[in-house]
């Protein structure tokens, strides 16, 4: 099983051409290595984009709402421009920024997977597709930690329950709790 996609795809700008390159040569190194070996490459999960608070909201939440409001709103800009540069305070995110690179990266690991006779998964659907890192974080019990990358105990387990199901491995288990002597000689 080859899980990888999530770091690469956080790299500015992403380069879908080189991330193919290196996937390719990965599945050759573990094929070259390990030739009999059943391959499964695993597309990453959705993740989310923190956004910031609003710094009137912190403001609002300080000891510094104590203090007149041209102080605040001086000290708001020189914060802000501490930490964005010179860039306009109303600049837009794209909360799927990373859904739409996951997406791509889950493309070509289908892609690859078909040219070099690997199997695919894409934990991506898995969860639910786009946006569904922020439906997992606010879930109880949250099943995707509060970074929006990673995942809670529970997550994982959700993940390996649908992996297993998806590959026909519940059906070995379920087998198993019902005779558990039947593959026994």
């Amino acid at each position: 099983m080859l899980e990888f996609g999530t770091n690469e795809g956080n790299a500015k700008p992403f380069n879908l051409a080189q991330y193919r390159n290196t996937l390719i040569e990965a599945v050759n190194n573990m094929k070259a290595v390990f030739p009999t070996a059943a391959c499964v490459l695993i597309a990453p999960g959705d993740r989310g984009v923190l956004v910031r608070r609003s710094l009137n909201v912190h403001l609002k939440n300080t000891k510094l709402a104590k203090h007149k409001l041209s102080d605040k709103k001086k000290l708001a800009h020189a914060v802000a421009n501490q930490r964005h540069g010179k860039k306009a305070e109303d600049q837009r995110v794209d909360i799927f920024q990373y859904s739409k690179i996951h997406f791509d990266i889950e493309r070509v690991q289908a892609e690859v997977a078909a040219s070099t006779h690997c199997s695919a998964w894409s934990m991506l659907h898995a969860m639910g597709g786009a946006g569904s890192a922020y439906k997992w974080t606010r879930q109880t019990p949250p099943l995707m930690a509060s970074d929006m990358i990673h995942f809670t105990v529970a997550g994982y387990q959700r993940l390996a329950q649908q992996f297993a199901s998806d590959i026909g491995w519940h059906a070995l288990f379920e087998r198993e709790k019902r005779d558990p002597d039947a593959d026994q000689p």
